[in-house]
């Protein structure tokens, strides 16, 4: 420290590094402390915990269009500022109206006055990602996983993504981990559940 060289401590530990970081202080030290950032404030992490909540029977407005701001939501390069238009539209168009829920008959309405390419499909992807997701209370643990991964890729794929094509959701370094994790655990869930 005297002579300005770094040192570098690497650890899977949090403790070590805690007490390491208590022993420098004492010299009025500041270590880099940079364990990563956690799974879940990745974007795809934050993602999948914000589509989690259309799995709940008491959906707010509010959490829709988080959702829809997201950029991993309808995440197509050559769609997505057509996409980001329709949203702000529908949400100028709920507010204004006063209403608090989107059914598939103020989707209608409010396409109906819309001037683009993209709003039939957009408002058919809409309906089936945000108006009529699959929701059910009570079932196994495997069928909660598989729902909640399509219906994300559903919507980060967005209205014009082709069946075939592999899903937007998983493409980046971020999204790897998690997508390890989620096989992972639809992988061992019965045997879990067998103990």
């Amino acid at each position: 420290v005297e002579t300005g060289e770094t040192a570098t401590l690497i650890t899977p530990d949090r403790e070590i590094s805690r007490y390491v970081s208590s022993i420098m202080a004492r010299w009025e030290i500041i270590p880099d402390d940079s364990a990563g950032v956690p799974l879940s404030l990745t974007p795809v992490g934050r993602f999948l915990r914000e589509t989690a909540n259309l799995l709940r029977s008491d959906v707010k407005i509010s959490q829709i269009f988080a959702i829809l701001q997201h950029p991993l939501c309808h995440n197509h390069d050559e769609t997505r500022g057509e996409h980001l238009r329709l949203t702000r539209e529908l949400e100028l168009y709920l507010r204004k109206d006063g209403i608090i829920s989107v059914t598939t008959d103020v989707l209608t309405d409010w396409a109906r006055k819309q001037s683009s390419d993209l709003v039939e499909q957009w408002c058919k992807w809409f309906a089936d990602c945000f108006i009529n997701p699959k929701k059910q209370n009570q079932q196994n643990f495997d069928t909660w996983l598989q729902t909640h991964v399509e219906l994300s890729e559903k919507i980060a794929n967005g209205s014009i993504h082709e069946s075939s094509d592999e899903s937007r959701l998983w493409q980046g370094p971020s999204a790897q981990p998690i997508r390890q994790i989620i096989d992972q655990l639809s992988g061992t869930s019965e045997a879990a559940l067998e103990c």
